[in-house]
Protein backbone atom coordinates (compact mmCIF):
# COMPACT_ATOMS: atom_id res chain seq x y z
CA UNK A 1 0.00 0.00 0.00
CA UNK A 2 2.67 2.40 0.95
CA UNK A 3 4.50 1.54 -2.31
CA UNK A 4 0.97 2.36 -4.16
CA UNK A 5 0.95 5.83 -2.63
CA UNK A 6 4.36 6.56 -2.97
CA UNK A 7 4.11 5.99 -7.09
CA UNK A 8 0.92 7.99 -7.30
CA UNK A 9 1.92 10.81 -5.06
CA UNK A 10 5.40 11.12 -7.45
CA UNK A 11 3.02 10.76 -10.73
CA UNK A 12 0.20 12.64 -9.67
CA UNK A 13 1.86 15.73 -7.44
CA UNK A 14 5.43 15.87 -8.85
CA UNK A 15 5.51 19.47 -7.96
CA UNK A 16 5.66 18.58 -4.32
CA UNK A 17 9.04 16.63 -4.70
CA UNK A 18 10.35 18.46 -7.98
CA UNK A 19 10.93 22.01 -8.53
CA UNK A 20 8.90 23.54 -11.73
CA UNK A 21 10.99 23.12 -14.54
CA UNK A 22 13.39 20.80 -13.71
CA UNK A 23 12.43 17.59 -14.93
CA UNK A 24 9.57 17.53 -17.98
CA UNK A 25 5.91 15.63 -17.11
CA UNK A 26 7.82 12.83 -19.64
CA UNK A 27 11.01 12.43 -17.15
CA UNK A 28 8.65 12.85 -13.86
CA UNK A 29 6.10 9.69 -14.96
CA UNK A 30 9.62 7.57 -16.09
CA UNK A 31 11.11 8.46 -12.99
CA UNK A 32 8.19 7.45 -10.56
CA UNK A 33 7.36 4.13 -12.58
CA UNK A 34 11.15 3.81 -11.83
CA UNK A 35 10.83 4.44 -8.27
CA UNK A 36 7.67 1.94 -8.48
CA UNK A 37 9.69 -0.89 -9.50
CA UNK A 38 13.03 -0.52 -7.55
CA UNK A 39 10.67 -0.58 -4.43
CA UNK A 40 8.51 -3.31 -6.25
CA UNK A 41 11.83 -5.72 -6.45
CA UNK A 42 13.66 -4.72 -3.30
CA UNK A 43 10.29 -5.32 -0.87
CA UNK A 44 9.39 -8.20 -3.41
CA UNK A 45 5.87 -6.85 -2.62
CA UNK A 46 4.65 -9.06 -6.15
CA UNK A 47 7.33 -11.70 -8.22
CA UNK A 48 9.29 -9.80 -10.32
CA UNK A 49 7.81 -11.19 -13.75
CA UNK A 50 4.85 -9.45 -12.88
CA UNK A 51 6.80 -6.36 -11.96
CA UNK A 52 8.71 -6.65 -15.20
CA UNK A 53 5.26 -6.61 -16.94
CA UNK A 54 3.74 -3.94 -14.82
CA UNK A 55 6.42 -1.78 -15.89
CA UNK A 56 5.88 -2.16 -19.92
CA UNK A 57 2.24 -1.87 -19.23
CA UNK A 58 2.65 1.95 -17.13
CA UNK A 59 4.92 3.22 -19.88
CA UNK A 60 2.81 2.66 -22.63
CA UNK A 61 -0.31 3.54 -20.65
CA UNK A 62 1.32 6.72 -19.39
CA UNK A 63 4.34 7.96 -21.76
CA UNK A 64 3.47 6.92 -25.19
CA UNK A 65 1.29 7.76 -28.43
CA UNK A 66 -0.84 5.40 -27.51
CA UNK A 67 -1.89 6.66 -23.82
CA UNK A 68 -5.05 7.19 -23.18
CA UNK A 69 -6.15 11.28 -24.14
CA UNK A 70 -5.73 12.76 -20.46
CA UNK A 71 -2.45 11.07 -19.51
CA UNK A 72 -1.53 12.34 -23.36
CA UNK A 73 -2.08 15.85 -22.84
CA UNK A 74 0.75 17.05 -20.77
CA UNK A 75 3.52 15.34 -22.46
CA UNK A 76 3.11 17.97 -25.57
CA UNK A 77 6.40 16.48 -28.31
CA UNK A 78 8.00 14.13 -25.42
CA UNK A 79 6.05 11.20 -26.48
CA UNK A 80 7.58 7.71 -26.76
CA UNK A 81 6.35 5.79 -29.20
CA UNK A 82 5.22 2.48 -28.12
CA UNK A 83 7.00 0.35 -30.71
CA UNK A 84 9.73 1.49 -29.42
CA UNK A 85 9.38 0.57 -26.18
CA UNK A 86 7.83 -3.00 -26.91
CA UNK A 87 11.39 -3.10 -29.31
CA UNK A 88 13.42 -1.76 -26.37
CA UNK A 89 12.24 -4.78 -24.14
CA UNK A 90 11.30 -7.71 -26.86
CA UNK A 91 15.04 -7.79 -27.95
CA UNK A 92 15.36 -11.33 -30.70
CA UNK A 93 18.25 -12.53 -28.58
CA UNK A 94 16.58 -12.15 -25.29
CA UNK A 95 13.45 -13.86 -26.86
CA UNK A 96 15.73 -17.01 -28.35
CA UNK A 97 17.71 -16.92 -24.70
CA UNK A 98 14.01 -17.25 -22.90
CA UNK A 99 13.01 -19.90 -25.23
CA UNK A 100 15.90 -21.89 -25.23
CA UNK A 101 15.45 -21.66 -21.47
CA UNK A 102 11.51 -22.57 -21.52
CA UNK A 103 12.86 -25.81 -23.71
CA UNK A 104 15.50 -26.56 -21.11
CA UNK A 105 13.40 -26.67 -18.21
CA UNK A 106 10.45 -28.82 -20.32
CA UNK A 107 13.50 -31.54 -21.09
CA UNK A 108 14.12 -31.64 -17.62
CA UNK A 109 10.77 -32.23 -16.32
CA UNK A 110 10.01 -34.83 -18.42
CA UNK A 111 13.22 -36.71 -17.67
CA UNK A 112 13.95 -35.81 -21.86
CA UNK A 113 17.38 -34.60 -20.39
CA UNK A 114 17.86 -37.66 -18.88
CA UNK A 115 17.20 -39.99 -21.81
CA UNK A 116 18.73 -37.48 -24.04
CA UNK A 117 22.30 -38.35 -22.05
CA UNK A 118 22.02 -42.03 -21.47
CA UNK A 119 20.95 -42.10 -25.61
CA UNK A 120 24.11 -39.59 -26.60
CA UNK A 121 26.57 -40.83 -24.50
CA UNK A 122 26.19 -44.28 -24.17
CA UNK A 123 29.09 -45.38 -26.97
CA UNK A 124 31.55 -43.36 -24.46
CA UNK A 125 31.12 -46.01 -22.05
CA UNK A 126 32.08 -45.27 -18.04
CA UNK A 127 35.16 -43.50 -18.15
CA UNK A 128 35.70 -40.25 -17.15
CA UNK A 129 37.59 -38.42 -19.76
CA UNK A 130 35.89 -40.84 -22.84
CA UNK A 131 32.82 -39.45 -21.65
CA UNK A 132 33.86 -35.47 -22.17
CA UNK A 133 35.50 -36.46 -25.31
CA UNK A 134 31.76 -37.57 -26.36
CA UNK A 135 29.99 -34.49 -24.77
CA UNK A 136 32.89 -31.90 -26.96
CA UNK A 137 32.06 -34.27 -30.05
CA UNK A 138 28.27 -34.07 -29.58
CA UNK A 139 28.84 -29.66 -28.70
CA UNK A 140 30.40 -29.84 -31.93
CA UNK A 141 28.08 -31.69 -34.31
CA UNK A 142 25.15 -30.22 -32.52
CA UNK A 143 26.92 -26.60 -33.30
CA UNK A 144 26.79 -27.57 -36.87
CA UNK A 145 22.70 -27.80 -37.21
CA UNK A 146 21.73 -25.49 -34.37
CA UNK A 147 22.55 -22.00 -33.06
CA UNK A 148 25.53 -21.60 -30.68
CA UNK A 149 22.48 -20.73 -28.02
CA UNK A 150 20.12 -23.97 -28.75
CA UNK A 151 23.41 -25.71 -28.50
CA UNK A 152 24.23 -24.36 -25.11
CA UNK A 153 21.06 -24.71 -23.32
CA UNK A 154 20.67 -27.99 -24.91
CA UNK A 155 23.94 -29.49 -23.43
CA UNK A 156 23.29 -27.50 -20.02
CA UNK A 157 20.11 -30.07 -20.00
CA UNK A 158 21.79 -32.78 -20.88
CA UNK A 159 25.16 -32.08 -18.30
CA UNK A 160 23.24 -32.03 -15.46
CA UNK A 161 22.08 -35.56 -15.04
CA UNK A 162 25.69 -36.17 -15.67
CA UNK A 163 26.98 -33.47 -12.52
CA UNK A 164 24.92 -35.20 -10.59
CA UNK A 165 25.60 -38.68 -10.89
CA UNK A 166 29.39 -37.97 -11.02
CA UNK A 167 31.20 -39.69 -8.24
CA UNK A 168 31.94 -36.64 -5.31
CA UNK A 169 34.55 -38.78 -3.79
CA UNK A 170 37.38 -38.61 -6.38
CA UNK A 171 36.64 -35.97 -9.19
CA UNK A 172 39.62 -36.82 -10.94
CA UNK A 173 38.93 -39.87 -11.47
CA UNK A 174 35.14 -39.90 -11.64
CA UNK A 175 32.95 -42.86 -12.88
CA UNK A 176 29.55 -42.49 -14.59
CA UNK A 177 26.95 -44.57 -12.98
Amino acid sequence: MLIAIIFLGLFGFPEMVFPEGVLSILQQRVLAIFILATLMWVSDAVPAFATSLLIIMLLVLTASNSAPFPLRDGLGEDMLNYVTIFNSLASPIIVLFLGGFFIALACAKYKVDINLARVLLKPFGQKYEIVMLGVMIITAIFSMFMSNTATSVLMLTIMTPLLARMDSEDPDVGQWY
